[in-house]
């Protein structure tokens, strides 16, 4: 099985913070993001340890309520 790179642990920890301080069931929490533009397919490639590009970090950014700035940070440390 292949090992998931700290920084796609990092975004799916921040992921799960977020839902839960906006007190949201999961399927709740699924339409939030999806209407951010973070698909379902898109969440599960992070899951799988796939490569996250800087598009997809401005999305993530986006449903966390961060500036981009902050997960290229995060990126950086991992």
């Amino acid at each position: 099985m292949k090992e998931i790179p700290k920084f796609n642990q990092k975004i799916l920890q921040m992921l799960r913070i977020r839902q839960t301080s906006l007190n949201m069931s999961d399927e709740s929490f699924a339409s939030y993001r999806r209407a951010r533009f973070v698909s379902d397919e898109y969440l599960h490639s992070v899951e799988q340890g796939e490569e996250v590009g800087l598009f997809q970090m401005g999305l993530i950014a986006k449903v966390l309520g961060v500036w981009i700035d902050e997960i290229l940070d995060i990126k950086e440390s991992c």
